[in-house]
């Protein structure tokens, strides 16, 4: 009987041994499945997702003549696609009074007009749906170094219309020029 409860004793001894050392192997591989579920690499790179042109006026530039640089191509395309979202993110702000994506192509002097209109838009129950249909961009400067351009945009005509309280108020068409950085 003696020798029984010794060889229990060393049954469970073991299969305890065993029990314990397999809860820490689960429990350390937990933490490093946990470790190594880090951040997804096609993250990594912060790289905006690829969106479709929804806003699509004419642009036909005047002049990409530059005595410092030429305009790439690669470059020229990138500065239209940035300019027409930045007309786009406007246009959505004003009908939505919502400005949302509006301090990702504005400078701080141009993004505190947009939010003062915003804020008066929606406070008076006001809401601007608007478009251009072509543009006639000028490159006025572009850097040696390529990080820097400036063009104006000439006789761009815009056409509105103003709701008060889902009401149409005003219809109107307007010509303007753009200095753009």
């Amino acid at each position: 009987m003696k020798h029984l409860n010794k060889h229990i004793y060393r049954t469970i001894l073991v299969l305890s041994f065993l029990l314990v050392n397999g809860f820490i192997l689960f429990g350390l591989s937990s933490v490093l499945a946990y470790l190594n579920s880090g951040a997804d690499r096609s993250t990594m790179l912060h790289t905006p997702p690829k969106s479709a042109d929804v806003y699509l006026p004419e642009i036909s530039w005047a002049s990409l003549e530059n005595p410092g640089r030429p305009m790439e191509a690669p470059t020229l395309a990138q500065l239209q696609h940035d300019y027409l979202n930045a007309w786009y993110v406007r246009n959505v702000a004003y009908q939505t009074n919502d400005p949302y994506g509006v301090e990702d192509y504005y400078t701080d002097s141009s993004r505190v007009n947009i939010f003062e209109t915003i804020a008066f838009n929606k406070q008076n129950g006001i809401h601007v749906e608007s478009s251009t249909l072509n543009h006639h961009p000028e490159l006025e400067f572009y850097s040696a170094d390529g990080q820097l351009a400036v063009f104006t945009d000439s006789k761009v005509v815009e056409f509105q219309n103003i709701y008060q309280n889902n009401t149409l108020v005003y219809s109107t068409h307007d010509t303007s020029s753009y200095q753009v950085m």
